[in-house]
Order: C-alpha cells, then structure tokens, then sequence
C-alpha cells in the first residue's frame, strides 16, 4: 500500500512538472504584442492538446470562437493570431481550409505581413521547422491573394 501512495504520488508530480513546462513552452511560442491575441492563442494551442491527447473533440470551433472575439483588432493583430497558430499547428483537410477562410480576403495582406515578419528578429527565435511551415503558408497565401475566386465555397 505504501509503495502504491509513494508512486501515485510519483505520478501526480511528474503530471505537474510535465504540466508545467508544456505551458511554459507554449507561452514561449506566442510572440505578439496584443494581449487578446496572446490569450486567444494560449486557448486554442491548449484546446486543440486537449483535443490531441485527452478528449478527441474537434478544436477547430475554439480557433474560430477564439478568432471572432479578435476580429475587430487591427489587421497586424489578427495577422499576429494567425501566424502563431501556423507555426505552431499543423494544418490538413478541413482544418486548412477552415483556416483559409479565417483569413479569407486578407490573404494577400497576410503573406505581406508574413514576408515582412521574415525581416523581424521574433522570427529567428522560431525553430527551421517554423520558420519552413510560415514560409509554405506565405506563399499559398500570395497565390490566394492573386485569384480570390479560390476563397468561394
């Protein structure tokens, strides 16, 4: 019995220290100015771990719950939510196209802001792997922005 108590608590707290630096490093990644932004994107990076490993519910409808409480932030702002969820989920299937629709008719504004945030020192704190995917995404993005008619349902 003693040996049960002293692993379970064992257990519970290597679940806090794991805890712990899950959601240190996910603050680490969140690099924006915007408080609303930061908070939007700790709540979706956490539902969709949540999702991953716990509960199997689909995320996707926190990003966009998460997205219309920041839609009326500037554009640099909203830039800032997609940009961290891109480096830092990976995107397919109707995930991808849920995302694209997010963005929608700023998409050539997006790969702008993308391009110009190449040029920011934030962006060399991401690792090759993000920096590879926010790459990608910028240039699906210019091509989006060239022929809006690939945004109509």
């Amino acid at each position: 019995m003693r040996l049960l108590k002293t692993l379970l608590a064992a257990v519970i707290i290597f679940s806090l220290i794991s805890s712990f630096a899950y959601f240190t490093m996910i603050e680490s990644k969140i690099l924006t100015q915007y408080s609303e932004v930061k908070k939007a994107s700790r709540v979706v990076l956490l539902s969709k771990t949540r999702s991953k490993f716990v509960t199997g519910e689909y995320w996707e409808n926190e990003m966009l719950a998460q997205y219309k409480k920041i839609n009326g932030l500037p554009l640099d702002a909203q830039f800032d939510y997609f940009r961290i969820l891109l480096a830092n989920i990976e995107f397919y299937g109707t995930q991808s196209y849920d995302f694209i629709h997010m963005v929608g008719m700023n998409a050539e504004k997006f790969a702008n802001y993308l391009d110009d945030f190449e040029k920011d020192d934030s962006y060399l704190k991401l690792s090759r792997d993000e920096q590879e995917i926010l790459k990608k995404w910028k240039a699906e993005f210019q091509v989006i922005g060239q022929d809006k008619e690939l945004l109509v349902d």
